[in-house]
């Protein structure tokens, strides 16, 4: 009796108890994918807290430099006229 396409790839991943060695290979070579598997996510969750603390501090970054520009326009909005040194008048040492 031919297996269908769901019994081949049940017994692909979940071997009989009577494989011996096909078991404890499979099931080392398991083991051995969720360590990979467990370490790619704890070096992606270092990555992500890492990349947050950087968006962090430069969102204070931009948010001083908002603040610092803001302070030098109303500065310049301040700077009156009569204070501007004429274009064609000449320095008072001449």
């Amino acid at each position: 009796m031919p297996l269908s396409s769901a019994s081949k790839y049940f017994r692909t991943f979940f071997p009989k108890a009577g494989d011996g060695c096909r078991n404890t290979c499979y099931l080392a070579g398991m083991e051995e994918r969720i360590i990979k598997l467990e370490s790619l996510s704890a070096m992606q969750d270092e990555t992500i807290a890492t990349l947050n603390h950087e968006l962090f501090r430069q969102q204070q970054d931009i948010l001083r430099l908002k603040q610092r520009i803001e302070s030098l326009e109303q500065k310049l909005a301040e700077f009156t006229p009569g204070d501007e040194i004429g274009g064609n008048e000449k320095p008072p040492h001449y």
